[in-house]
């Protein structure tokens, strides 16, 4: 994808070229949906990618606005209407922290367009904005609970009251939405989990991941680019580097494999803060030669080429609710391996159209070598994937698209004060997690009490 950075001068330009574009969708008849993020291109997750494909796919039906934050005014140039708000990079998270609120000239250009539906895609800070916006002006928001921000935030703060403070924040906007949407019955349960007591539907995500030529010739790409040989087997992972992904979970089965099979190849595609301590550590391992890191793949046709190579996809993920990776491993019948009880393997039944192992590089290890040696299980369980879990994200807008219109209607019918019955189970909720946390203060006073007296009658004698 190419970018422009925008000066002063590019800008006044930017804004002149939004407003003939919110002119064009008020008065072209459609309805108007915005999308809102917390980050756009050029940084790049499993949730843009699900927005992109959203706008992609629902331009026809109706008027996509994508809201973000802008990375630094490097704008990309692409047919998707986007709306930036100033933002300011922060670095330790590698995200866009939204200025909306006091962006002056992306509130004027919000003002002004007739907004029909907002689908809130993060409950961050601008997610956090559009949904007193929102309220503000009683206009309906689906929002989609993507990821376990529990995980996000433990990561961040350390103190446990920091942490439900903010998961009460970011709960708000959940609990203020008209629907919410989750890809699968596990991540629904966490949802749940979380204190959550609305309307929840189920819409999965899908991928367009696919090839109409020859798929030997795909494999070829993929074998010269790697050097691999044909009868090699070969184990791969795409995704960010990061720990919640599992992929030291990955290398030390690699480890554990390494010692009974030889003819095989393990191959990480992605960037992220582990880079250089998981090269350091294949490298502490000796595995060098059994292991491949290629960093981003951006090449389409060679992304493609190694999801056609690989003979297992490995997704051990405790992060992702939904890896978009699987559907994409599953369009080329390549069967992912993911961990028993975990989100992303929600939807897959062992030995049918997945395989599942138990959280331990070991175990992991033993049921890799036993699918290696049998490739007739591995080609039945990767077409019954193709059969079962791909979508294309057409089919997937085309249900968003029904969704919306379904809860315009009722707010047509009922413009009632939104997310009032379900912010009365937010803030008991709230209640209960601070009573047990008071609880739990003075239960750890008491201890620390107890010590005291204990060390300084132990001092005295």
């Amino acid at each position: 994808m190419e970018y422009k950075k925008l000066d002063s001068q590019g800008k006044k330009q930017y804004y002149l070229e939004m407003e003939k574009v919110i002119d064009e969708f008020n008065n072209n008849g459609k309805k108007t949906i915005v999308i809102v993020n917390d980050n756009y291109y050029p940084i790049v997750d499993g949730v843009l990618t699900v927005i992109d494909n959203y706008a992609k796919n629902l331009k026809d039906k109706v008027n996509v606005l994508v809201c973000a934050p802008t990375h630094r005014w490097k704008v990309p140039l692409c047919d998707t209407a986007v709306l930036f708000c100033n933002s300011t990079y922060f670095h330790p998270l590698r995200y866009d922290y939204s200025h909306a609120k006091n962006d002056k000239k992306f509130r004027r250009l919000l003002d002004r367009l007739n907004i029909d539906l907002i689908h809130i895609h993060s409950p961050y800070f601008t997610g956090r904005f559009m949904i007193e916006y929102a309220n503000e002006r009683h206009i309906p928001v689906v929002s989609t609970f993507h990821t376990q921000y529990h995980q996000d935030l433990k990561r961040v703060l350390k103190l446990d009251s920091l942490k439900n403070v903010a998961l009460d924040a970011i709960m708000k906007v959940f609990h203020l939405s008209d629907v919410v949407l989750t890809m699968n019955t596990a991540t629904r349960d966490t949802l749940r989990s979380y204190g959550f007591n609305g309307d929840v539907k189920i819409l999965p995500n899908g991928t367009d991941m696919s090839y109409d030529g020859d798929l030997d010739e795909l494999k070829n790409i993929c074998n010269q680019t790697y050097g691999l040989s044909p009868d090699e087997t070969v184990l791969l992972f795409v995704g960010r580097l990061i720990k919640p992904k599992n992929i030291y979970l990955i290398l030390d089965a690699i480890y554990h494999l390494s010692k009974t099979q030889t003819n095989f190849r393990m191959i990480y595609v992605g960037d992220g803060d582990e880079k250089s301590r998981l090269k350091e550590k294949i490298k502490a391992y000796n595995l060098q030669d059994k292991v491949l890191m290629t960093g981003k793949v951006l090449d389409q046709t060679l992304l493609k080429s190694l999801y056609c190579r690989a003979d297992l996809f490995l997704f051990p993920s405790v992060y992702d609710s939904d890896g978009v990776v699987k559907y994409e491993a599953a369009a080329f019948e390549t069967p992912s391996l993911l961990l028993a009880g975990s989100n992303a393997a929600c939807g897959v039944t062992d030995d049918t159209n997945g395989f599942l192992c138990d959280d331990n590089p070991v175990n992991m290890a033993k049921k890799i070598a036993t699918l290696m040696a049998d490739k007739d299980l591995l080609q039945k369980v990767g077409l019954c994937a193709k059969q079962t879990l791909y979508k294309k994200w057409n089919e997937i807008a085309l249900m968003a698209y029904e969704i919306y219109m379904d809860v315009i209607a009722k707010n047509e019918q009922n413009p009632i004060f939104k997310g009032k019955k379900n912010m009365r189970h937010a803030l008991e909720h709230h209640r209960k997690r601070v009573r047990k946390g008071r609880k739990n203060t003075k239960f750890v006073k008491k201890a620390r009490a107890k010590i005291t007296k204990r060390q300084m009658k132990e001092n005295k004698k």
